[in-house]
């Protein structure tokens, strides 16, 4: 229910204890970011307030408000700009205030300014973290696990400050308390989201660094307010639209970073000729501003805007392989997908067929493509900028977009496949491909004795214990073999003698003699492993004899089991047989 009742938001050079007089309450909207400092922001926090000279006063820097109505007998206060400032200074004077409780000196008239009035919180988040921060950062409830990085970063605030002024005195708490209250802050208060933007834009054009995302955001709108007499709607959309693109990007944040994406988009969605999209902050603007008509640049902003919102959406399906795609998986043990990310996005959004058949396709070719030309020593951005290339030009049709990564390995001029043939045989320990060779190798011959296969999440299991290592099948220092120079140089980490192993299984058996060590792999879960004696006769019933104690026969073994790993490859990652299986 909205009464009349309450004042306006002041402006100009204030106190910081002046915005917070009894009858506001601010709201961070949806389209801000969610609570992003970390230890290093705390620690300059609370550093520059202890290290400030008494007497002389401490600016706390800018905000921007826009005044958003009544609620009952308060105005509410939506902050456009200063949101972490201001989240992290109502944590840190909770903080104080339950300390200086302890000291009996409860400041009920602060607690009600800055925390809570009654039942009314002073702060919210207005977003999936506001129930958590009432509940778990104001209320002194314990949180038993957190749903976002976002509620781990505040509950870190909380502990961090607790940590910070727990050994100090009631004269050293209050003495801070009034540093912060008597700081001086420049507040700029709007009554319309189109002044905010016009605003927000001047303020950070001018002042702190905005991230790429959030400068394109503040771009977009501040664009739209002086495009649009009637601009309220549309900027209620781009905020929207923004809202869900930081909580992706929140999501994605230990996977991707949000820049990278931003230039997936412009790699994806605009026109560019030359090397535009390594700026896309930049590029973006311009291709709004080049538009001569209004209306032109107002489509084109909505565009932009639900544009890079499905960006986003998509580089999470993909990350989180929603459509159970083992290309994918293998793009990622290879640690090659960002090469690809362009054209796996524009290859998603155009696959109608429900279970992205095309898309995965393309995913194969890629992969194919980032295996040979690693083998074949090129470096890991030969061919970038030709695969952005054509997934900037992509419309839909996938068997052009085919043709045109299969053409790679038709163009002679790039020597891929015939330098991967001949680097195969010398695959070894030191390789970038080895572990995922070894790997792919396991699950060939998991496949072929009907076992289930091993996943991702074992090729990148952390845990100690079961942790995947490369282990030498002859280790460096078995004690019962004397291993020349010859021997160390030529075969010792040949991939004939590599097999993958957890590394506690590994620490077991290593340095064991050689035939006790056989034994443990015959009883390993790993059929590489097992694979070891069926090589060992094979090799007996070809050369009449073999002793794992000669070290003639080991090089033997390691040739042999090379070969088999060799030719392993060549069915694997051949273009013509993929290449066919794919029309």
């Amino acid at each position: 229910m909205v009464k009349e009742g309450g004042k306006s938001m002041q402006e100009g050079k204030l106190k910081f204890r002046d915005i917070f007089d009894g009858d506001k309450i601010f709201e961070i909207p949806a389209y801000q970011r969610a609570y992003t400092w970390e230890e290093k922001q705390l620690t300059d926090f609370i550093t520059d307030l202890k290290n400030q000279p008494k007497g002389k006063p401490y600016f706390f820097g800018t905000f921007l408000f826009h005044e958003a109505g009544k609620i009952d007998e308060y105005v509410k206060i939506y902050i456009v700009d200063g949101q972490q400032r201001l989240t992290t200074s109502n944590i840190f004077i909770k903080i104080i205030l339950d300390y200086l409780e302890k000291f009996g000196n409860k400041k009920k008239k602060a607690f009600r300014r800055y925390i809570k009035d009654e039942e009314i919180y002073k702060l919210n988040t207005s977003n999936n973290d506001n129930s958590f921060f009432h509940t778990y950062i104001i209320d002194n409830n314990k949180p038993e696990d957190f749903d976002t990085k976002s509620q781990n970063r505040l509950y870190f605030a909380k502990s961090f400050f607790e940590k910070n002024l727990n050994n100090l005195s009631k004269d050293e708490l209050e003495e801070l308390l009034q540093t912060l209250e008597n700081s001086f802050v420049l507040v700029h208060t709007v009554t319309s989201k189109s002044d905010a933007a016009q605003m927000f834009e001047l303020i950070n054009d001018r002042g702190r660094r905005l991230t790429d995302l959030e400068a394109i955001k503040s771009f977009l709108m501040y664009k739209i307010s002086i495009l649009l007499t009637n601009s309220e709607q549309i900027l209620g959309d781009i905020e929207n639209d923004f809202a869900k693109i930081y909580r992706k990007s929140e999501e994605l944040e230990d996977k991707i970073n949000e820049d990278q994406i931003l230039t997936y988009y412009v790699i994806t969605g605009l026109n560019w000729k030359g090397e535009e999209f390594r700026e896309p902050k930049d590029f973006i603007k311009t291709v709004i501003n080049s538009q001569r008509k209004d209306k032109k640049q107002v489509k084109l902003i909505k565009k932009i805007t639900k544009d890079l919102k499905e960006t986003f959406e998509i580089v999470g399906k993909i990350i989180d392989n929603q459509v159970n795609s083992s290309e994918i998986d293998d793009l990622f043990m290879l640690n090659r997908i960002a090469n690809f990310y362009p054209l796996l996005i524009t290859s998603f959004k155009y696959d109608e067929n429900e279970n992205k058949e095309n898309y995965k396709e393309i995913a194969s070719l890629a992969e194919l493509y980032a295996f040979i030309s690693l083998v074949a020593g090129k470096r890991a951005d030969t061919g970038v900028k030709y695969f952005y290339e054509i997934a900037r030009d992509f419309n839909g049709d996938f068997k052009d977009l085919s043709n045109k990564i299969k053409d790679i390995f038709k163009n002679n001029s790039w020597r891929i496949v015939s330098l991967f043939k001949e680097n195969v045989p010398n695959i070894d320990y030191y390789d970038r491909v080895t572990k995922y060779v070894l790997f792919k190798y396991e699950n060939c011959l998991r496949k072929k004795e009907g076992f289930p296969l091993l996943s991702k999440r074992v090729f990148f299991e952390n845990d100690k214990r079961i942790k995947l290592s490369i282990e030498h099948i002859n280790a460096k220092r078995a004690k019962n073999l004397k291993l020349t120079e010859d021997f160390k140089e030529k075969f010792l980490d040949n991939i004939g003698n590599l097999v993958i192993d957890t590394v506690a299984s590994n620490a077991a058996k290593s340095n064991k003699e050689i035939k006790k060590k056989i034994a443990a792999y015959n009883l390993a879960p790993m059929m590489s492993h097992t694979e070891i004696e069926s090589i060992e006769k094979e090799i007996l019933k070809k050369e009449g004899s073999f002793n794992w104690n000669k070290l003639e026969d080991v090089q033997k073994f390691i040739e042999y089991r090379r070969d088999k790993i060799k030719k392993f490859i060549m069915k694997e990652w051949n273009y013509e047989h993929r290449a066919r299986e794919l029309d």
